[in-house]
């Protein structure tokens, strides 16, 4: 089991969390198919924390971005429609610690209340309020399911020392370990996957360090030059892209569409990322030249994401967009390909006016000049 590692964090959306109420069983409230349900879990004797709930909300879908990112086009399909549902344990946070450290008993007793605990078709993750920088995962039931338990104090706006047994170090990246959650919590998800630490399978140990399964404090955007670029390796990619728990098509806002091409270990040919690009007003339409790819990964530079052939896409407003194309082929070599594009600008040009004052209009002349921009989404001109 890991001791929680990773990082510091950007909220990618803002999302308003009702009190919740107690969760007795989760049947027919889920998303069907296999499906990552992330729990924040409140012992008894301590009070729910709503922002502690919109954090973890913030780092499911953070996480949920980067893998999509990272993989090149795959990832989670989340099973709740709130994102995260709240459990109130039974048992005091003392009680979990002292019995099966956390493990032992807490997922046993969540699992005698109906709750997807070893579940085929879903993998849980339990953010859990008092277990301090405990983090652990492990896959099951062949590779249809796994947990991951993490303690809430890894976030460090909610470490408490008395629970953790430690402060929260100042810094960003492997200085800010082990309060670096959102890392850890891509790291231990992909344990449930099957992935295990990069630097134990001779296959990829020369290269491990650029794997956030061995560097999770890197994330998202940390890595020192020694072990950039980073994010999955290779071979990660390729045991991620036949899991059935990752999914193409998944629509979120993507947050991170600048991640690392890590082509480590060397894998075979890279594919081609090619793409034309045609604009008029705020559409935009592609045509795909890539070569030798399988699996198609579009950044569209406003958040939206596509894994179409050649996607067409409609800005909501004007503005400079960079659209990127990552390819993959089937050995999980990427490549990638970007063109920045202006969009729903309009050309400023000079303006002179002449104006004359007076009883007959033509004394106390004095000029107006100055540069005015057509606006698009007016009858008028303005100033610049």
């Amino acid at each position: 089991m890991d001791t929680l590692m990773k990082i510091l964090r950007f909220v990618v959306l803002v999302t308003l969390v009702a009190f919740p109420t107690r969760v007795t069983s989760l049947l027919g409230q889920t998303t069907a198919g296999h499906t990552l349900a992330v729990f924040y879990v409140v012992p008894s004797g301590i009070a729910y924390e709503k922002p502690v709930h919109e954090r973890i909300i913030d780092a499911t879908l953070d996480i949920q971005a980067w893998y999509q990112c990272a993989t090149g086009g795959l990832t989670w399909q989340l099973a709740f429609p709130e994102v995260v549902h709240v459990y109130f344990a039974d048992q005091t946070r003392e009680f979990y610690r002292d019995n099966g450290d956390w493990w032992g008993s807490l997922l046993g007793e969540m699992g005698s209340k109906g709750l997807p605990i070893w579940s085929p078709g879903t993998v849980t993750a339990i953010w859990a309020r008092g277990a301090g920088f405990w983090a652990g995962a492990a896959q099951g039931c062949g590779e249809e399911c796994g947990t991951a338990l993490l303690g809430v104090e890894a976030f460090p706006e909610f470490n408490n020392p008395d629970w953790s047994g430690a402060q929260c170090p100042d810094g960003a990246g492997v200085a800010a370990w082990p309060c670096t959650p959102e890392g850890a919590f891509g790291h231990e998800l992909g344990h449930t996957l099957g992935l295990p630490h990069p630097y134990d399978v001779p296959a990829t140990s020369a290269v491990a360090f650029h794997s956030i399964m061995q560097t999770h404090w890197n994330y998202p955007n940390f890595a020192p030059a020694s072990e950039s670029p980073w994010g999955f390796l290779t071979l990660e990619r390729q045991t991620v892209r036949v899991n059935p728990f990752m999914y193409l098509n998944i629509n979120l806002f993507q947050s991170h569409p600048g991640c690392d091409v890590v082509n480590l270990p060397d894998n075979g040919p890279v594919p081609t990322a090619a793409f034309e690009l045609s604009s008029e007003g705020l559409s935009v339409s592609t045509v795909n030249n890539s070569v030798d790819a399988t699996l198609y990964y579009w950044t569209i530079g406003d958040g939206t994401l596509s894994n179409d052939l050649s996607p067409m896409h409609i800005y909501a407003q004007p503005g400079t967009y960079t659209v990127g194309l990552r390819t993959s082929g089937d050995n999980s070599m990427m490549a990638l390909a970007e063109r920045t594009e202006i969009l729903g600008a309009c050309p400023a040009f000079p303006v002179r006016s002449r104006i004359r004052q007076g009883p007959g209009g033509n004394d106390d002349e004095f000029k107006l000049k100055g540069t005015f921009t057509l606006s698009p989404t007016s009858n008028g001109i303005s100033p610049t």
